[in-house]
């Protein structure tokens, strides 16, 4: 099953750099991208269905509905998420994903989280990164960072630490107040907490039955990580090894298999779109859609992101109304693409090379 999501975009935003990064990197806990289209004003980006609906929902229902939310699965939540951002950030290039909070970590029906929407994401080579507007949640983002304009590894722990200080006290990252004044003002978590582990365990949401020692570590790896002073976080793969200790043994995954073959790597080198390829589409689509079959098949349009381990070679047919399709041929040219990046991405999947493998 597949959950699609509708951006009612003009320009674009936050379409191809969710596409551009979630067609660059796989990993089992980044959210798989099974296919994307456009039809005029629309977007449509096609996800493997996650039926644990994602982290802030998760943690409301344990707190209004009593639904049962151990201290070991919040542990094992964390632990997935910091090995997908730690993914990111010690690829080439490495992705700064500038929005990570609790919305955006989604779970299966398994408990496996996993990072999702990359709409604010940027690639670079350097360590840093200049952006031309910081962007973010308020309660998750780093001061650093919305002051500077800047986006660092150091600034995405500090968002990753809001979320396990969240995971910890079942409580909101920052709540709006008014004042004598009759301003907004917001009271921050992290302030009332004061850099105090004492302070974040007494807080800890009695519901999860943390242990006293699971609190304390939970506590200060958070605390670490929302250090005001960027220098003194740590980095994600720290943070990682920090989670793993955290778990029994028996509750930490075995990483997947190393699985490197000669045509892996002709693969890695960039996928070249065969001749039959387009016409495939095409094809499909009109067959699951019915009336969809696409105009002009002998002059394909192919759109290829800028990718060179997953590249998704992914053809926009002309039509009679700027470039795009209609209804019915929209539907069957979706299914058609849906089918077929689910193929090529599950191929990749079983060829995939992790920071494991190295």
């Amino acid at each position: 099953m597949t959950a699609i999501k509708v951006l009612d975009v003009g320009d674009d935003d936050g379409f191809e750099e969710e596409v551009r990064v979630l067609s660059k990197f796989r990993h089992p806990n980044l959210v798989i991208l099974m296919g994307f289209a456009r039809n005029g004003p629309q977007r449509f980006l096609v996800y493997e269905l996650l039926g644990g609906g994602d982290l802030f929902r998760r943690i409301q229902r344990c707190i209004l509905e009593n639904v049962q939310f151990t201290w070991l699965e919040r542990i094992s939540v964390a632990y997935d998420s910091s090995c997908g951002l730690s993914h990111l950030h010690n690829s080439t290039p490495k992705v700064f994903h500038r929005d990570i909070k609790c919305p955006n970590i989604l779970l299966d029906r398994n408990g496996t989280a996993k990072i999702a929407d990359f709409g604010l994401a940027c690639c670079s080579h350097s360590k840093e990164q200049k952006v031309n507007q910081a962007a973010g949640t308020v309660g998750y983002a780093c001061p650093h960072y919305v002051n500077r304009g800047v986006v660092t590894e150091g600034s995405e722990v500090y968002s990753f630490g809001i979320v396990l200080l969240e995971l910890l006290t079942a409580a909101l990252p920052a709540v709006q107040v008014k004042a004598a004044d009759g301003t907004q003002q917001y009271h921050f978590l992290v302030t009332e907490i004061g850099n105090d582990v004492g302070a974040a365990v007494r807080r800890a949401d009695r519901k999860a039955k943390f242990p006293p020692h699971a609190a304390e570590a939970f506590a200060a790896l958070g605390l670490r990580c929302t250090e005001y002073q960027e220098e003194y976080r740590p980095p994600f793969r720290d943070v990682v090894v920090a989670l793993r200790e955290m778990l029994p043994n028996s509750e930490v995954p075995e990483p997947p298999p190393v699985r490197r073959t000669h045509e892996s790597n002709q693969f890695a080198q960039g996928y070249q779109a065969q001749p039959g390829f387009n016409a495939h589409i095409g094809h499909l689509g009109g067959h699951l859609g019915g009336q969809g079959y696409l105009q002009d098949q002998s002059q394909p349009v192919i759109e290829e992101f800028e990718d060179r381990r997953l590249q998704l070679a992914v053809q926009r047919q002309p039509s009679m109304h700027d470039d795009r399709f209609k209804g019915v041929a929209m539907r069957g040219w979706c299914c058609g693409v849906v089918h077929l990046t689910s193929r090529c991405m599950n191929y990749y999947s079983q060829k995939a090379c992790f920071p494991w493998d190295r």
